[in-house]
């Protein structure tokens, strides 16, 4: 597989990039998972409610 963001003749600076993109990529997944989480509990939680007392 050839990466085509690192630039030739710097490999650790790239590698050291790409590690940088990655975590930061598995940073916004992880918030958007986390994100969506909370909105569906949320949103199941205040229709059980509707369901119980309204």
């Amino acid at each position: 597989m050839i990466d085509d963001q690192a630039p030739p003749g710097a490999p650790s600076g790239g590698a050291k990039r790409l590690l940088k993109n990655r975590a930061l990529l598995a940073l916004a997944v992880l918030a958007l998972v986390l994100g969506a989480l909370l909105l569906l509990s949320d949103e199941a939680v205040t229709s059980r409610f509707h369901y119980k007392y309204f």
